[in-house]
């Protein structure tokens, strides 16, 4: 990591010069008295330790306040000085936390913030007078709008974003998308000057546009006027207004961003924390979506329960011999040389170092889409970015290693560290950035990698709630994993998304830890916190509710009833005594792919998390606007989970029998704070709320979509691109509304028109009538028992394997012991079961027949009597076992070895009888038994007898007690 603050005086400047436009707040400091040597020297005494955790402790700042004071001249002024300009950028774009102390170098921004928001209160009220009159004249005229009427139509309908925006905003008609019938705003961040060697992609967040914003917006592009600078705009704006209907003085271009924040505030109610949520798009960032082609998800689905980490001793014995042939450099070769890549085979992914594997994806993948600022790159750059294996010399990356997050992040640490040049660093970095996209290692955290002095990356993404559906059907229905290994995974991704857990959150869930509030109630108490697997993330234990689908919410009844007569301590997820990287391999990997299946490369395991935030923060915003049937745009997947019956049972706890407007929602951030884990509600902001777009409906609810709107004739002619006198008007409105159609020709001129965005929307963007078969999402909302149906279904689908078996006749029969499953489990190739093969049934065939001998109680030896002379019965169970009779040949030796010497059998303790008639030659005979047959110190025994023929009988018994019916199931599986 880096040991030195490195932040260039300029950045600092920069951003507070940016700050400074954005808002009247006085900065601690005058800039013209700052140098460069000023900031140098600061930073050359800044403390270490303080560097890799973002957070300067009281001791740091007195260290450097110690610094400070031992300068006898009258430069301790300047050094004061630039230690509180850093201190203020380190808080606002770094995200650092500072000492109570240094709250004296700030002024109280926030109090002088809503003192000026209240003070304009006046002020907003005649723009917003002046704007809808002006709006109107435009409407009626349509001129062409100029600037300053589209940034006050921005600042007074989107969002009150500052000039700076604005500008941003007017000088790029990108920044304008519809999507289907979803119209949208999209607004890139300030970017702070970087002098450091990381490429980072250009952040950005969205807002909802209504309709005659969008077609406002639309139209002045459409004149393509020449690029504003921010200076320009302002001197737009301040002459906009001097004149009708407006009238109004000259303001600034901090006094410009408070006027639209107060406008905002007073109209619509906006809270403090909301509207700055809105006025600042820094506070939140947006993503992109790429879904991945039919032909990968093909690809990616065949692989979901894929072992690529076991591989047979000589393949193993091949990897840890030989060196690394890193490949990448000969892909290089053929695509800059040949022009194709069509030769280059991708190296398998070997268990001692998967570095050669993902080394070769990441420059196939620089080659074939680019980096983060271009698309396409030169043979230089792939070459100097891709070539980094002496960066990784004496630190293979193992298989076991990837998938523990601990480890992984340990290992990456000392990478990292072992670098000794910013450009190796970077370099690294890069690659560490790709392997996030990757299933095996999607849980590396590389903000420690970033550089502390530019603000903390942040991982965009949400996974819909009907692509939730698609993944748990995926890894139910699946023809590879076992049943429980298929119920685990879909258990873990409903769980993860719905309680807003983190991997080994979810992993170390107990049973006691999750609690039904009722037998078959969808609702359910969760307990999240420490356990001898590991804590949770902040150290702290929190208790949440949570409301699950009935289609899921069977799943989890299921998992729980499995575990009944289990230790309270056991966990929810896996097998009796299965290790943690085990369930991470099998339950958490395969969820991984899934949700790269159904979402693309930059979905990982964690976006479980972030969704059931996105969702519980919908669900908070309803019960505290109660708007429970406002239009959710692109969110409209959630609509489910936002029934007034859904929210009221997941807020029960603090409604206690209230009406929903009882209950003290100015307790709502720290509610929602409480639940997901986090001490400050910025944290979750930031890392978790992306995009403000869904926040529109519940802040403007009567310029919502779907809201009954009074629309004159003048805005129609202007949605519909219609002139001003045009009398087309009334025939497209009599196609849109039936009920317009019907009235008298003085009715439609005398009154106006209600309508819905919704139904305008329909009109003028009219979408293709879908065909498709039913969504899984559908499905399940209709049939609760889907899933379950589906999960059941899957067992007949294939020839099941022993451990299926089992499992299903012990809840066939009644009797289900969960521990006993898992001691078979265990001996039966745990993960790695497989249905009987044609060699293995040719083989039985040959084998002849196989019989069960049922055990008989033992009894104790004649000195274990009791005081009557009775013979005391033993505690153990019956020992039951399984017994072949062969002739003993080297072909049933094969046909043995075939069956009963592959792993799913080895919870069976084999020996051997071997019966000789008088006249046989016993050598030749049992030396074949022991070379062939016996294994190990297995017991032989030599039985002779006085005719009949030779034989061996084997005998198959169970290395623990186990019931008789787990033998039966055996012999039908075997003899079936």
């Amino acid at each position: 990591m880096n040991n030195i603050l490195k932040l260039a005086p300029n950045t600092v400047l920069t951003y507070l010069e940016y700050s400074h436009n954005n808002s009247e707040t006085l900065l601690p400091y005058q800039q013209h008295a700052l140098t460069p040597e000023d900031f140098h020297w600061v930073l050359a005494r800044w403390p270490d330790k303080s560097v890799l955790l973002r957070t300067l402790t009281y001791e740091h700042y007195l260290q450097l306040n110690q610094a400070i004071n031992q300068v006898p001249t009258g430069k301790r002024k300047h050094y004061r000085q630039a230690l509180n300009a850093i201190f203020m950028y380190l808080y606002d774009i770094a995200q650092w936390q500072l000492p109570k102390r240094t709250e004296k170098l700030f002024v109280d921004r926030d109090l002088v913030w809503f003192t000026r928001l209240s003070e304009q209160a006046a002020l907003a009220y005649d723009l917003w007078q002046g704007y809808q009159e002006a709006q109107d004249n435009v409407l009626k005229n349509q001129a062409p709008p100029c600037a300053a009427q589209a940034a006050l139509t921005i600042a007074l309908e989107v969002a009150p974003l500052s000039l700076n925006h604005l500008t941003a905003i007017l000088n790029n008609p990108a920044c304008l998308e519809r999507t289907g019938q979803q119209t949208q705003l999209k607004v890139f961040h300030y970017q702070p000057p970087s002098t450091t060697y990381q490429e980072t992609e250009a952040t950005f967040t969205r807002y909802h546009l209504t309709l005659h914003s969008y077609c406002f917006l639309d139209k002045y592009y459409q004149t393509k006027p020449p690029s504003l600078t921010r200076r320009q705009l302002l001197n737009q704006l301040n002459e906009h207004i001097s004149t009708a209907p407006y009238h109004l003085g000259a303001c600034s271009a901090p006094q410009w961003h408070t006027l639209f924040q107060s406008l905002w505030h007073h109209r619509d109610n906006v809270p403090p924390t909301l509207l700055k949520d809105i006025s600042q798009p820094e506070r939140h960032v947006d993503f992109d979506v790429t879904p991945p082609s039919p032909k990968q998800q093909k690809k990616l689905l065949a692989a979901l329960y894929q072992q690529d980490w076991l591989t047979d001793k000589k393949r193993n014995a091949i990897a840890v011999s030989s060196k690394p042939r890193w490949p990448q450099r000969q892909l290089i070769k053929q695509r800059f040389d040949k022009g194709n890549t069509s030769s280059c085979v991708i190296p398998d992914l070997k268990p001692d170092n998967v570095l050669e594997h993902y080394l070769f994806l990441y420059c196939r993948e620089l080659i074939l889409y680019g980096g983060v600022q271009r698309e396409s790159l030169s043979k230089a750059t792939i070459t100097k970015y891709c070539n980094i294996e002496v960066c990784f010399n004496d630190e293979p990356l193992s298989y076991e290693v990837a998938i523990d997050q601990e480890q992984l992040q340990q290992w990456a640490k000392r990478v990292y560290e072992k670098q000794e040049s910013d450009t190796h660093k970077g370099l690294v970095h890069y690659f560490f950035r790709f392997l996030t996209t990757q299933a095996l290692t999607d849980h590396l955290d590389i903000d420690a990698f970033e550089s502390p002095s530019l603000a903390p990356t942040v991982d965009p993404f949400r996974i819909p709630l009907t692509a939730l559906h698609e993944i748990v059907d995926a890894l139910l229905t699946h023809s590879e994993g076992t049943l429980l290994q298929r119920l685990y995974c879909a258990v873990s991704a409903i769980i993860a998304y719905f309680a807003m857990l983190r991997r080994g959150e979810a992993l170390r869930l107990r049973i006691k830890d999750i609690i039904p509030l009722s037998d078959k109630s969808t609702a359910f108490r969760i307990t999240v916190m420490k356990t001898i697997e590991g804590d949770t993330k902040n150290h702290k234990a929190r208790t949440l509710d949570v409301v699950l689908p009935e289609s899921m919410a069977i799943l989890i009844h299921i998992a729980i009833q499995l575990k009944k007569g289990c230790h309270s301590h056991v966990p929810l997820i896996g097998f009796d005594k299965e290790t943690m990287s085990s369930r991470q391999l099998n339950y958490l990997l395969p969820v991984t792919r899934a949700i790269k299946v159904n979402c693309g490369q930059k979905a990982r395991y964690h976006h479980l998390r972030k969704s059931g935030i996105h969702l519980s923060k919908q669900q908070m915003l309803q019960l505290a606007y109660l708007h429970p049937t406002h239009d959710l745009g692109a969110y409209a997947d959630l609509k489910p989970m936002l029934s007034p019956e859904i929210v009221r049972k997941k807020f029960n706890y603090w409604l206690e029998g209230r009406d929903d407007r009882e209950i003290n929602d100015n307790l709502l951030f720290d509610q929602f704070t409480r639940q997901v884990g986090h001490q400050h509600y910025a944290t979750t902001r930031w890392s978790y709320l992306h995009g403000t777009q869904w926040l529109f409906p519940y802040l403007r609810p009567q310029q919502a979509s779907s809201a009954q709107q009074t629309f004159s004739h003048a805005q129609l002619r202007f949605l519909f691109g219609l002139s001003s006198d045009s009398n087309d008007l009334s025939r497209q409105l009599a196609l849109l509304s039936e009920h317009y159609s019907n009235l008298s020709i003085s009715d439609k001129q005398k009154h106006p028109l209600q309508l819905s965005e919704h139904a305008l929307r329909a009109y003028l963007w009219p979408t293709k009538t879908n065909h498709n078969s039913e969504s899984v999402a559908e499905k399940a909302n209709e049939n609760p028992k889907y899933y379950y149906q589906q999960w059941g279904q899957s067992a007949t689908k294939q020839h099941a394997s022993f451990i299926d078996q089992l499992f299903l006749n012990m809840r066939m029969k009644n009797y289900f012991n969960f521990n006993v499953l898992s001691q078979v489990w265990a001996g039966a190739g745990k993960h790695s079961p497989r249905s009987l093969s044609k060699t293995q049934r040719t083989a039985l065939s040959g084998l002849g027949t196989i019989t069960l001998l049922s055990g008989k109680r033992e009894v104790t030896a004649p000195n274990d009597r009791d005081n009557k002379g009775s013979l005391i019965a033993s505690d153990q169970p019956p020992r039951s076992s399984l017994q072949i009779q062969v002739a003993s040949n080297a072909r049933n030796a094969g046909y043995f070895e075939a069956v009963f010497r592959q792993p799913e059998w080895q919870w069976l303790a084999c020996s051997f009888a071997l019966t000789v008639n008088r006249k046989t030659k016993v050598a030749r005979l049992l030396n074949l038994v022991n070379t062939s047959y016996a294994k190990g110190k297995e017991k032989v025994t030599v039985i002779k007898q006085p005719e009949g023929a030779s034989h061996l009988s084997i005998t198959l018994t169970p290395k623990f007690p186990v019931p008789e019916l787990v033998l039966q199931q055996a012999l039908q599986t075997l003899t079936s």
